[in-house]
């Protein structure tokens, strides 16, 4: 693949990956298009040599592998991990602040923020929304991008206070809250955001039961520098990461052996939920791949001994 491909392909899997649950939808939709089938985590596998099979975990991790074509007991696994969640801030259950008119969203930092770069940015949302549905123990679950700047975090002039360029503390609760909408004369702020995400949707308010929504910075990537040898774009980290990995599954050519890719998310939190990298979602799913080939426990274990793992993410 030539070298413009790689680049093209970064940036356009950071316009899509707004969100962890998008950062997943992107790599499943490169990976089928090469032909990789998905599987179920509850079912058995029908596994073959030479085959190509990705897996989805709670929609924000997902594990790609490929069975080399002349694979044998004790073979290892080749393994890559990233992960495809990015420092932002989440928006809160009813979120609305109200002040002189001006609606506000409250919001955490999640991960490693570096507040001052989120300034005075056009800022839009994406995430997953839960609604209801007929069946109580399974509602349904949408994936939203309003892909429009909706929001901004303004900076303060610098008038009113002379010595920004000093260097100013950022408090999180107070100067880092969202600029959405003003209030019309008589409009009431319950509801308001919720409103507007039921509008978005096409559903009714009362339905939407959850959310888990990041607010992103709607700038696109692009090339910089004099012979464009520069990237600039949001979700660098670790979206980078990422898209190597698809990229070096999709390319690898190993007839023997087992190449395994992994998206993880929450490692900006510390990696501990079920669908992070500290889980047990990595050796359920390599003892599941041995399993469906027909080796034991003990060949599975005996493979480990020989297998490599890199965790990727990007430096400074």
């Amino acid at each position: 693949m030539q070298q413009t491909n790689y680049i093209d392909n970064l940036l356009s899997l950071i316009r899509k990956a707004t969100s962890q649950f998008h950062t997943v939808e992107a790599v499943k939709d490169q990976l089928a298009k090469q032909g990789y089938e998905e599987l179920c985590w509850k079912n058995n596998w029908n596994l073959q040599k030479g085959g190509k099979y990705m897996v989805i975990h709670h929609g924000s991790s997902i594990f790609a592998f490929t069975i080399g074509s002349h694979f044998q007991e004790k073979e290892s696994f080749r393994i890559a991990a990233a992960h495809g969640d990015f420092p932002g801030f989440r928006i809160k259950p009813n979120p609305e602040i109200v002040t002189e008119g001006y609606v506000q969203l409250n919001t955490e930092v999640y991960g490693g923020v570096n507040l001052a770069s989120w300034l005075d940015r056009p800022l839009s949302i994406a995430g997953r929304v839960v609604l209801r549905s007929e069946d109580v123990f399974h509602p349904e679950v949408r994936l939203i991008d309003f892909k429009r700047p909706l929001l901004t975090i303004p900076n303060i002039a610098i008038h009113l206070q002379k010595e920004m360029n000093q260097g100013v503390e950022l408090n999180r609760q107070t100067q880092m809250i969202p600029l959405l909408g003003k209030l019309a004369e008589g409009e009431k702020k319950e509801g308001y955001f919720a409103n507007l995400l039921a509008e978005e949707m096409g559903v009714k308010a009362e339905d939407i039961l959850e959310y888990e929504l990041n607010v992103y910075n709607f700038e696109e990537g692009c090339l910089t520098g004099a012979k464009e040898e520069f990237i600039s774009a949001p979700s660098l980290d670790n979206l980078t990461s990422v898209q190597a990995l698809a990229t070096a599954i999709i390319d690898a050519d190993r007839t023997k052996g087992i190449n395994c890719a992994i998206v993880y998310d929450h490692e900006e939190i510390g990696s501990r939920s079920k669908q992070g990298a500290q889980s047990t979602l990595i050796v359920t799913i390599l003892k599941k791949i041995y399993a469906a080939l027909g080796y034991s426990e003990t060949a599975f274990s005996n493979a480990i001994m020989d297998s490599l793992l890199i965790s990727a993410d990007v430096s400074h």
